[in-house]
């Protein structure tokens, strides 16, 4: 299954199907069954979890024999970063920021030396509900 997102009624709609994004047709790929939200809830973060632990594996199979440090170009197209929060501690609510661009510098000789440089813009903001994200960016 696809990381995705919840709308404000409770339906978690997959990443390319987002009710805003335009992309095609809308598909609700959640289940009325109680608890089914937190499940999906749980797949996003070990999903994002998932992407950020094998990006970071790609950089370490580098090849070790390197002496200069080695940079790799994040792919915007291929990258965005999930976020939950709280609200007054009755419901969790989900967002994603796509279109990251930034860079990792691998030093497989001091892995101290390395860095992650990281942009986002707000402009690919998005918690499922424009009213949403107006009070967010405001």
């Amino acid at each position: 299954m696809q990381p995705g997102l919840f709308d404000g009624e409770g339906r978690l709609w997959g990443c390319a199907e987002l009710p805003r994004g335009g992309f095609g047709a809308h598909h609700d790929v959640s289940a009325p069954e109680p608890g089914r939200r937190e499940q999906y809830g749980s797949m996003l973060m070990k999903t994002t979890i998932l992407a950020v632990a094998l990006a970071g594996t790609s950089a370490l199979t580098a090849p070790a024999a390197l002496a200069d440090p080695v940079e790799y170009t994040i792919d915007p197209s291929h990258t965005a970063a999930a976020f939950q929060w709280t609200h007054a501690g009755f419901s969790t609510t989900y967002g994603i920021i796509t279109n990251a661009e930034g860079t990792i510098m691998f030093d497989a000789d001091d892995p101290a030396n390395s860095s992650v440089q990281v942009t986002m813009s707000l402009d690919d903001f998005d918690t499922g509900r424009t009213d949403r994200d107006e009070h967010f960016l405001q």
